[in-house]
């Protein structure tokens, strides 16, 4: 299953993505009980990461977009390296 975190990229403010991070990890949670794996794509950036990183039972966050981004400007390695950092 993936989730879209979209959403954390367009919340109006701290609250929002704290509803928005507790649901995702209300449904990882469930999903886990079904026996499903669970990636997140979409809104992540290095500014959120590090708190999607910390949701349960996630098997892949996949945060391409941002890295790209930067690497444009340092290379793709130190970008990566960049992100990996804030996890």
């Amino acid at each position: 299953m993936e989730f879209n975190a979209a959403g954390l990229a367009d919340a109006p403010d701290m609250n929002e993505e704290l509803e928005i991070l507790e649901e995702i990890s209300g449904l990882t949670v469930a999903a886990n009980k079904l026996g499903m794996g669970v990636n997140i794509s979409g809104g992540i950036g290095y500014d959120n990461i590090k708190d999607i990183s910390r949701i349960d039972f996630l098997e892949d966050i996949i945060a391409g977009r941002p890295v790209f981004t930067k690497s444009l400007s340092i290379g793709i390695e130190q970008a990566v390296r960049d992100l990996i950092a804030l996890i």
